[in-house]
């Protein structure tokens, strides 16, 4: 664990801390995570293999190593679907070659000035809470999950979605489907901004209500994420957990 405080061209600061643990009962990390950033742009990144069997390794790691490309061409905001094109085509020629299972998620967030644009395949998530008058959360990716889908087709609840025995079953992800689709969100970053990317098990275990406020209360990124690491262990912590909080 550590954490990076870089000052851009207009003279702020983005502090961007990360942590990823096995958790309390699986016996590898199949989860993967990535930032980098300079004084004029930031770019992080969670991923979380599926497949075990070292396939779901494999399958986020390919997609850290799409992101760094990236990063080293200077694509801009423009550019974040050719992540997940290279990314899923490394873990299908895998998948093919090895016939083991292997995808993964893919959450995106890429900053540049006082712009901000998110790129996304899974169930990770990226949250932005925006202190602007008061604090508010707000989700700007969508799970792409059976359940998921479900509910926003208006066919279940949300309520009904919380225990069903297919809230896990993605609909599209890295390397697990011929295609995969990638959905996209912009927008503009004001001061105070706290964004966080984590995998699901971490929001398995830390509601929408408490991640408002413990983000909203956020002074260093590091502490804030390790905080996070800490409430989701000490409630279980039956999945990979993987978190990176960027404050601006």
């Amino acid at each position: 664990m550590w954490s990076n405080n870089q000052k851009d061209k207009n003279g702020g600061y983005v502090s961007i801390g990360f942590a990823t643990d096995i958790g309390n009962v699986r016996e590898r990390n199949e989860d993967s995570l990535w930032f980098a950033s300079d004084e004029e742009e930031a770019i992080c990144m969670v991923a979380d293999g599926v497949g075990g069997s070292q396939g779901g390794e494999f399958a986020s790691a390919a997609a850290v190593k799409a992101a760094e490309r990236y990063w080293k061409k200077s694509q801009g905001l423009s550019g974040l679907k050719r992540i997940f094109e290279e990314a899923h085509a490394e873990i299908r020629s895998f998948v093919q070659e090895t016939k083991k299972k292997a995808g993964s998620t893919l959450s995106v967030l890429f900053c540049k000035g006082d712009e901000y644009s998110v790129a996304h395949a899974g169930d990770s998530r990226v949250y932005r809470v925006s202190k602007k008058p008061f604090a508010k959360i707000e989700l700007l990716t969508q799970d792409d999950t059976w359940v998921a889908k479900r509910v926003r087709e208006g066919v279940i609840t949300a309520q009904a979605a919380a225990d069903h025995p297919k809230r896990h079953t993605l609909t599209n992800c890295l390397g697990g489907f011929k295609d995969c689709g990638v959905f996209e969100k912009t927008g503009r970053i004001d001061v105070n901004d706290v964004f966080l990317l984590c995998t699901d098990g971490l929001y398995n275990y830390v509601g929408e209500a408490e991640l408002k406020n413990v983000l909203g209360k956020c002074v260093q990124a590091q502490k804030t994420t390790d905080e996070l690491l800490r409430l989701a262990l000490s409630r279980g912590g039956k999945d990979n957990i993987s978190v990176i909080v960027a404050k601006f």
